[in-house]
């Protein structure tokens, strides 16, 4: 919804960039992940649909996917992954 808003902006002032966050998780599944990943795969598939529907008009739509952070969470979610007991 606030791409769509943006965008009809832009449009109107002759140009502008929407910049999403995805993940690398958008590429591809993980246990346990199911959700998070659908999501990520679907912003990146609205990024790649609205810079099609929005080409010619000025306004450029991107996103940018980083990797993973070395957290607490993510490390307890990989051993839980792995059959491994936390400690």
């Amino acid at each position: 919804v606030v791409g769509q808003r943006s965008a009809r902006f832009m449009v109107e002032e002759d140009g502008g960039v929407i910049l999403f966050t995805t993940s690398i998780s958008s590429l591809g599944g993980s246990p346990e992940f199911s959700h998070y990943n659908a999501a990520k795969a679907g912003t990146a598939n609205l990024v790649k649909t609205m810079a099609l529907e929005l080409a010619g008009t000025g306004v450029r739509v991107n996103c940018v996917s980083p990797g993973p952070s070395d957290t607490a969470i993510r490390r307890s979610c990989r051993r839980r992954a792995h059959g491994e007991v936390a400690t």
